[in-house]
C-alpha cells in the first residue's frame, strides 16, 4: 500500500465516522464496523482483496505462535501472498486507558518475521478522545507527538517485562525464542503514516491515527 493510499484511508475512516454520526448511529459504531470503510476504500483500489480475522499461525507459517487473529490482512486480487496486515482500535474513551491493548496489537503485529510485510496500526474515535495524548508513554516513548513520516524506535522486551501486561496477555509470557526462531521482537520501530480528521455535530469530530510497525535487531 502506498503512502498516499494510507493517508486516503485514514481520511475516508474519518469521514464515514462522521457520516455514522450526523445519521445518528454514533453510539453503535464498533472495531468491526469500521471493516465496512476499510473494504469499501481498498475495493475502489485496483487490486486489493481484504480478508478479516488471519490467524498469526497463518502469517507467521507456524503453528508455535499463539492462536492469535489478525484484524485485517490485505493481498493482491491474483496473488496469495499477504501485502499487509492491520490492526484496528475503536476508541470509546480515553486513548490513555487502552495503551495496554495498543502494546498487545503492536506486538502481535511484530511478530510475523517477513520484512516485505506492511505493518498497520489504526487508532479511531472522537478527536477529544486523543486529547491529552501526547503525555502519554506506549513502549516508554511518546509515540502520540509523532507527526506524519515521523519515527522512533521502541523496546518490546520492556512491555513484556512488566508484570501487570503479562498477567493482562499471558500468552506473550513464554513466546521469546521458538525453535531457534525469536518471534518476540526485541526492539521495533513505529512511525506515524497518517494523522486525520473531521467534524461531526457535536464539539469534537473524529480523529483517525495510522502508524507502521516494523522489527528490528537494535535501536538506531
Amino acid at each position: 500500500m502506498k503512502r498516499d493510499e494510507i493517508r486516503e484511508l485514514a481520511r475516508a475512516v474519518s469521514c464515514w465516522l462522521s457520516y455514522k454520526d450526523l445519521t445518528g448511529f454514533q453510539n453503535q459504531l464498533t472495531e468491526a464496523m469500521l471493516s465496512l470503510p476499510i473494504s469499501e476504500f481498498l475495493a475502489s483500489k485496483e487490486g486489493w482483496i481484504l480478508r478479516p480475522e488471519v490467524s498469526y499461525r497463518t502469517l507467521c507459517k507456524t503453528t508455535e505462535v499463539p492462536d492469535l487473529y489478525c484484524d485485517f490482512a490485505g493481498t493482491r486480487k491474483f496473488g496469495t501472498n499477504f501485502q499487509f496486515i492491520l490492526e484496528a482500535k475503536f476508541l470509546r474513551g480515553k486513548i490513555q486507558n487502552r495503551i495496554r491493548e495498543i502494546a498487545d496489537d503492536m506486538i502481535r503485529l511484530s511478530l510475523p518475521t517477513d520484512s516485505n510485510l506492511l505493518r498497520l496500526m489504526l487508532l479511531a474515535g472522537r478527536a477529544d478522545h486523543f486529547h491529552n495524548s501526547e503525555g502519554s508513554s506506549l513502549f516508554g516513548e511518546n509515540v502520540f507527538k509523532l507527526r506524519p513520516q515521523e519515527e522512533t524506535y521502541i523496546k518490546f522486551e520492556e512491555q513484556l517485562a512488566k508484570p501487570e501486561f503479562i498477567k493482562a496477555f499471558p500468552v506473550f509470557q513464554n513466546l521469546v525464542s521458538i525453535g531457534g526462531v525469536p518471534w518476540l521482537a526485541k526492539y521495533g520501530y513505529l512511525k506515524c503514516r497518517a494523522n486525520e480528521s473531521s467534524p461531526s455535530r457535536g464539539e469534537s469530530g473524529y480523529m483517525v491515527l495510522i502508524w507502521s510497525v516494523g522489527r528490528s535487531k537494535r535501536i538506531q
